[in-house]
């Protein structure tokens, strides 16, 4: 049987909020077996809680709500992860994201021990190697790395909107460990990482253009940034 992929969208005009009630008629017209919600989204930072994700899990039983969670744990919502769901909602959870450890692909879902169980028989025995489950025991002892690393993002996070906002740059106040902001040039992208060697993540990909996300990263790395930014900009105005 041949799967149809169906989109739900959210608009700049509202700053990519989810509008609760056009999703609840998405979900009640085209009653998908899957709906899957990044949650903080990517690359918006827009947040859903667990309110109203269980509000919709229960008013649409015949769908499987497959909610990522890669980024709630840096976010201002990380409290949610103590959250419960009804039984068609599964979370994924990444420590890549958590730990930087981008390499290591490793994660796990939570969910109903039944549809876990579905899930398990699905998948090769050696879906996480020796070298992953190590590093991922190891990241558990530290009990204390996910709430330094909050704190130095929410400190630096307040730093960065401030810089837009300085600038008259329009940005979404995102609830997580990244921000995505819009700039007329085109090529911004291209051009930090050619004359700046500043890589940014362009959101074209998204369909959005002229929608650009960056990590919250330590202060001195983002005076470097939007010292490049006013560069960039310095260029525009003499082009003009």
């Amino acid at each position: 049987m041949e799967a149809k992929l169906l989109e739900f969208e959210s608009f700049e005009s509202d700053d990519f909020r989810i509008d609760l009630e056009q999703l609840d008629q998405y979900l009640t017209q085209f009653k998908p077996k899957i709906f899957s919600l990044c949650n903080p989204n990517s690359p918006t930072g827009g947040y859903l809680g667990p309110e109203a994700i269980s509000g919709l899990a229960t008013r649409h039983p015949y769908t499987l709500i497959l909610l990522d969670e890669s980024f709630l744990s840096l976010s201002i919502h990380h409290q949610a992860q103590d959250a419960k769901y009804p039984a068609n909602v599964v979370r994924i959870v990444s420590l890549t994201k958590d730990y930087a450890i981008a390499g290591i692909r490793l994660g796990y879902a939570l969910g109903s021990p039944e549809l876990l169980n579905k899930m398990k028989a699905e998948i090769p025995s050696w879906s996480v190697n020796a070298l992953a489950q190590k590093i991922g025991i190891t990241l558990f002892d530290d009990k204390n790395f996910l709430d330094r690393s909050r704190h130095s993002i929410f400190r630096d996070k307040v730093l960065v909107e401030a810089s837009f906002r300085e600038r008259s740059v329009r940005y979404i106040p995102g609830t997580t460990v990244f921000c995505m902001f819009k700039h007329p040039y085109k090529d911004l992208s291209q051009a930090l990482l050619d004359d700046h060697k500043i890589l940014i993540r362009s959101c074209d990909s998204y369909g959005l253009s002229q929608w650009y996300r960056i990590a919250i990263r330590p202060e001195i790395e983002m005076q470097r940034f939007f010292k490049a930014l006013d560069s960039v900009n310095e260029g525009l105005e003499e082009r003009r």
